[in-house]
């Protein structure tokens, strides 16, 4: 029996800030407290949860028979970059700042002098059901230099991708990509042998693109270090808290950003991935967020254009004041989309900040780019200076995940807007009114003649 270490479930660790073209989106293992020693006597498993839409994401990653070079027992410490000075993860991606101000602990590092190489296997599940990852993000977590390198090795069924990478401002040095495909396995080896430094990198940010599993390997001078997460990305309703929380699993995928085989330069020598839009969205565009909810339904829509799209892709644009009368129906022509997929809509056409099930539009498809939603108008639906729309796409086959307003579907986007209603009866045209009247003194009249018809003249000479 194989003893494997796992220390409880932790909330996700996701970067807050830096420069990183991905901050908020990758889920970055965290190994334990800054400079704590790992027991590597046995498999190491970390697992992170999140909660999205009331269903829970766990991803868990393991590494295990560990490896010192020249023999003797390995270690392996938790690392905070930022803990030396010329670490660049942190200005990439970190919590409470760069430099001793982070307290994003997501690298493993190997004691001063030592190589160390280990598997690493990560796999997610959702409400205890696989969900799959796409990759792995791999990391230069310290600074490299002389005969320190970090190397991940991955099948070659397999691809590496550079998705990002720092260096100091005004610096034009550079560092190392090895890349060695052969045997089965493409390994990637970031590292910097001849050339100066930085005040802080060069280093760069990989991607494992359709790997979860494989070897990593690094060599300290005094010590190096790397990261590990798995891009996570989901999309977020904004409209206020009351009107609950639509989730959309976003699955991004990237292009691009190969090294080439052999040794190149990471800047001079590569360019970076970039993200591929999803199959299916409201719009040309999808951008994941973390769930924003404002008055304005626009929580969303102020984080800037990044390495996803637009920081605004709510592009549907419905109409500002939408007029509707109680008992009859409601139309929304015109929602543009990307795919084939379902559509549906939720009007809060009653004012009580929620979604009604009698708010739901009939299901829509969308089709060459457009779907139009019908609304059943309830009766009590009343005027309204701000209220609020939802539209909510998804694959066709996940129909059954936007029955409601809120809670997780696996594909597709959420968008919210404010609308202003005009809620009014049903006018009697004019037209109609002097109709009525009219046929009213017609009739009259034929009644009139009819009670005071002419009397026969027998009749009149019996009087």
């Amino acid at each position: 029996m194989v003893l494997v270490v796992t220390p409880p479930s932790a909330n996700a660790v996701v970067a807050t800030g830096g420069s990183g073209r991905f901050v908020g989106a990758i889920d970055w293992v965290t190994w334990g407290a800054n400079n704590a020693a790992l027991d590597l006597s046995a498999p190491v498993t970390r697992t992170s949860t999140s909660t999205y839409g009331g269903q829970t994401l766990a991803v868990s990653c393991t590494i295990s028979n560990f490896v010192r070079a020249g023999g003797g027992t390995p270690q392996l410490n938790a690392y905070r970059s930022g803990n030396f000075g010329g670490d660049s993860l942190d200005d990439l991606y970190n919590i409470g700042g760069v430099g001793s101000a982070n307290t994003l602990v997501n690298g493993l590092s190997t004691v001063p002098g030592e190589e160390i190489s280990f598997d690493f296997a990560c796999s997610a599940t959702l409400d205890g059901n696989p969900y799959a990852l796409n990759g792995l993000v791999f990391a230069d977590a310290e600074q490299s230099a002389g005969s320190e390198f970090v190397s991940g090795e991955i099948s070659d069924s397999a691809t590496w991708r550079i998705i990002d990478r720092f260096r100091s401002s005004g610096c034009g040095i550079d560092s190392r990509v090895l890349r060695t495909v052969a045997g089965g396995t493409d390994i990637l080896r970031l590292d910097n042998p001849t050339g100066p430094l930085c005040g802080t990198g060069p280093a760069g940010v990989a991607f494992a693109d359709g790997a979860t599993s494989g070897r990593i390997s690094l060599r300290g001078g005094g010590v190096s270090a790397i990261a590990l997460g798995a891009v996570i990305t989901f999309d977020h309703g904004d409209a206020p808290a009351s009107y609950g929380d639509a989730v959309h699993a976003v699955p991004f995928t990237f292009t691009g950003g190969v090294p080439p085989v052999g040794a190149s330069s990471l800047f001079a020598g590569n360019t970076l991935a970039d993200a591929v839009q999803p199959t299916l969205t409201l719009g040309p565009s999808v951008d994941p967020d973390a769930g924003i909810p404002t008055a304005g339904a626009d929580g969303d829509d102020m984080s800037p254009t990044g390495a996803f799209g637009p920081g605004d892709d709510e592009t549907n644009d419905p109409p500002t004041t939408i007029p509707v009368v109680p008992g009859t129906s409601y139309t929304l022509p015109g929602v543009t989309c990307v795919g084939s997929g379902t559509v549906a809509g939720w009007i809060d056409f009653d004012g009580d900040g929620s979604f009604g099930t009698d708010e739901r539009s009939a299901d829509a498809a969308c089709s060459m780019g457009v779907a139009v939603l019908t609304w059943s108008v309830p009766v009590d639906a009343v005027s309204q200076p701000i209220s609020y729309l939802r539209l909510r796409l998804v694959a066709t086959s996940d129909s059954a995940q936007v029955a409601g307003p809120s809670g997780l579907a696996l594909s597709g986007e959420a968008e919210d807007f404010t609308v202003a209603i005009v809620a009014d009866v049903v006018a009697v045209p004019l037209v109609d009114l002097r109709v009525a009247a009219a046929a009213a003194l017609l009739l009259g009249a034929i009644g009139a003649v009819g009670v005071s018809r002419r009397r026969r003249p027998s009749e009149r000479a019996s009087n």
